[in-house]
């Protein structure tokens, strides 16, 4: 038995996969975001001049100094400061360091030909000597397409400057514009609707919110109106009170109406209302099923009875306890008072409608819930 379990315990392990094989253990790593063509070698620019910034010295050192020194040369202008400039690049860049260093390797004589022959004329040179002119998937800011023509509106100022044309600076888009709020046309030079051109700022601003279409700003400026708004002469467009008539009230139903600039709410009734003019029990035009007015407020009803029964035979008790003292001085003259007051008290529940039905077990429950 022992035997045949080893054996089948050898062989599962023999065909497992090796768990401390390093290969299996080792995460995959994400795959790195790569960018664009024009996006990637102005990455490259950036990097290789940042990387000139650093090594920026006002003396011989680095490299092989005494060498540079006995030719006479520079610190600035040296093999030696190419070189620590080309290590300097894609170490903080994180998030693109693979792609950064392809690139560098790949355009590695273009960064050393511009290090040579043009860095001194134009130290800001770099992404249009490598983008622009020698790799060409970039154009100029302004520009477009393969072959980077002017955007909209020119390259100067693309979209009258309101807008961004689409593809400016790369190889690729079609040049037209997007514009931003409040502006419209094929090269933004418009006012969209709801705005109006300000001479001052010299550029379109939001009318007020009564205009559909404006002249200028404020409610006097508009040239229509917009819906839930009417023009008078003395105050431009104002708002129109649709909750104004409550006999021409546009909320049906149990809902009352609240107005607002422009426009209009349908709240619902009180619980306690049948129909309203307003919030809350006060404001009924009707006291819905179960519910009686009382004191200018519709109430439960029942809580209205259990009040009404109360109060009377809080008074038919104050009759009796004064009937109860009398007796004491006189058995006669309670008697005649006694008679008195059931008298009163049968003709009380009589005229209330409450005899027949008055069960005391029944308004004790009631009294109790």
């Amino acid at each position: 038995m022992w035997f045949g379990h080893s054996v089948g315990a050898w062989l599962l392990v023999a065909f497992l996969p090796n768990s401390a094989d390093p290969q299996i253990l080792r995460p995959t790593p994400a795959p790195e975001d790569r960018l664009p063509a024009c996006a990637a070698c102005r990455m490259l620019a950036d990097e290789f001049l940042r990387g000139l910034e650093k090594t920026q010295r006002s003396k011989y050192e680095g490299g092989d100094a005494a060498y540079e020194r006995e030719r006479g040369m520079r610190y600035e202008d040296s093999e030696v400061r190419l070189i620590e400039a080309q290590e300097a690049m894609c170490v903080e860049n994180k998030k693109h360091s693979n792609q950064c260093r392809d690139l560098k390797e790949e355009h590695e004589s273009l960064l050393e030909d511009w290090y040579n022959t043009r860095r001194k004329e134009d130290p800001k040179s770099l992404f249009t000597f490598l983008c622009v002119e020698q790799l060409l998937v970039c154009c100029q800011k302004g520009y477009f397409g393969f072959d980077c023509r002017p955007c909209a509106g020119g390259a100067e100022l693309p979209c009258s400057g309101h807008g961004t044309c689409r593809g400016s600076g790369t190889r690729k888009g079609n040049g037209t514009c997007k514009c931003h709020s409040g502006y419209q046309g094929e090269i933004c030079n418009q006012c969209s609707k709801g705005f109006y051109f300000n001479g001052t700022t010299n550029g379109c601003e939001a009318c007020d919110q009564s205009c559909e279409t404006c002249r200028e700003w404020g409610p006097k400026g508009c040239v229509v109106c917009n819906e839930g708004y009417s023009h008078t002469q003395e105050w431009g467009c104002s708002d129109i009170d649709e909750c104004l008539f409550a006999d021409d009230s546009p909320c049906k139903g149990n809902t009352f109406c609240v107005n607002y600039d422009g426009g209009f709410h349908c709240l619902d009734c009180d619980r306690t209302c049948d129909g309203c003019y307003a919030d809350g029990p006060e404001s009924c035009i009707k006291c819905a099923t179960g519910f009686v007015l009382a004191k200018g407020v519709c109430v439960l009803a029942k809580q209205i009875n259990v009040q009404q029964t109360l109060t009377r035979w809080a008074v038919y008790l104050g009759l009796v306890v004064c009937t109860m003292i009398i007796s004491k001085k006189s058995v006669t003259l309670c008697s005649l008072i006694g008679l008195c007051v059931a008298m009163y008290i049968g003709a009380s529940e009589y005229t209330t409608g409450a005899w027949d039905d008055f069960n005391f077990q029944q308004f004790l429950r009631s009294f109790a819930g």
